[in-house]
């Protein structure tokens, strides 16, 4: 059996994370500008989160797991699911998918801005999760 070298398997490691960064880089042109931009801010200039809290003047902690939000969104299931599929579907359902699964609007914004209620935004976004899910 072989085993990796401790030198080799750091150098897997560096490029495992260089991969993951580009993914989420590539993932990140889905997101609102605000967003793609905090994103890129880590993972395409390697920008520390304590940095970036001293510019926005928030604390480290805040940026951090806004950071990990947007990591745990865009490599959802329902994220790649909806850019994948959302062309096929019909307009409403799209929009709704776009605004909550994609861009993070809350049911309630989603529902006002459509002229919806919230029951059916909270459907359609459990509908699409689910199918992602399993798909």
């Amino acid at each position: 059996m072989h085993t990796a070298e401790p030198t080799e398997m750091i150098l897997q490691s560096r490029r495992e994370q260089r991969e993951t960064a580009q993914r989420l880089v590539q993932l990140a042109i889905h997101l609102p500008q605000a967003d793609r931009a905090l994103l890129e801010s880590v993972y395409k200039h390697g920008t520390p989160t304590s940095v970036l809290a001293r510019a926005a003047g928030r604390p480290a902690r805040t940026i951090r797991e806004r950071v990990h939000r947007l990591v745990k969104r865009v490599t959802s299931p329902a994220f790649g699911y909806v850019l994948r599929h959302c062309d096929e579907w019909r307009p409403l359902v799209r929009h709704i998918a776009e605004a909550v699964i994609l861009h993070g609007r809350t049911h309630r914004e989603t529902a006002e801005e459509l002229g919806i209620t919230v029951y059916r935004v909270r459907r359609e976004v459990d509908r699409i999760r689910t199918i992602a899910e399993h798909h």
